[in-house]
């Protein structure tokens, strides 16, 4: 009982790391949008990739962990991961870049204020 006990927090914990693992790379893709202007198709592809490559940790961390029993409180902990990256972390970060494009001079949507002159 108290091994079976053990293995669920552990897996719990897991869950809270990959969660924080996966929402931190969003982030960085987020980031990178936007100093690096993107059209309509690479957002997509970079999206489809960032999908790809999250639900493959998410299948390793189900089928390595539990056999490929879906757990709810694994659920739980990647999606409580994710929220406690973004309010601890990214939200912090993300006001933090944007400031700094703002004020060393990159600008956000130059190409909508081109095509309205």
């Amino acid at each position: 009982m108290v091994s079976s006990v053990y293995w669920e927090w552990e897996l719990f914990l897991l869950s809270l790391k990959v969660g924080i693992q996966i929402a931190f790379i969003y982030e960085v893709i987020l980031i990178f949008r936007m100093f690096i202007k993107h059209g309509k198709w690479a957002k997509m592809i970079e999206d489809l990739c960032y999908w790809l490559y999250a639900t493959a940790i998410l299948f390793k961390l189900q089928y390595g962990y539990s056999q490929g029993v879906l757990r709810g409180f694994s659920i739980l902990g990647v999606f409580l991961g994710m929220m406690l990256y973004y309010i601890v972390v990214g939200k912090p970060i993300n006001r933090l870049v944007e400031n700094g494009r703002r004020k060393y001079g990159a600008k956000k949507n130059s190409s909508k204020k081109k095509e309205t002159e």
